[in-house]
């Protein structure tokens, strides 16, 4: 079997940042947004860091989704999987 991990044509694809809303996973969420991707940023918390790092990107003429969840719970990362698809 043979698998590819090609975009849906007419979609962008998505990446999955934890702990992006500030730091080091802000600086990989907008890099990855200028190079194309809807980004789904996850962290524990929503606060003024999330709002404004979701701006950076929609800035950058991308989606974004902002998802409060401990990933380390399998309700977060279920959450995860429900919010990428």
């Amino acid at each position: 079997m043979t698998q590819t991990n090609q975009p849906t044509p007419g979609r962008a694809p998505i990446a999955a940042i934890t702990g992006g809303r500030r730091g080091i996973g802000r600086a990989i969420a907008c890099a990855l947004a200028d190079a194309g991707f809807d980004i789904v940023l996850v962290d524990i918390e929503a606060d003024a860091d999330a709002s404004e790092t979701s701006a950076a990107i929609r800035d950058r003429g991308r989606q974004v989704k902002f998802l409060t969840a401990d990933i380390a719970r399998i309700e977060g990362r279920d959450a995860l999987v429900e919010a990428m698809f």
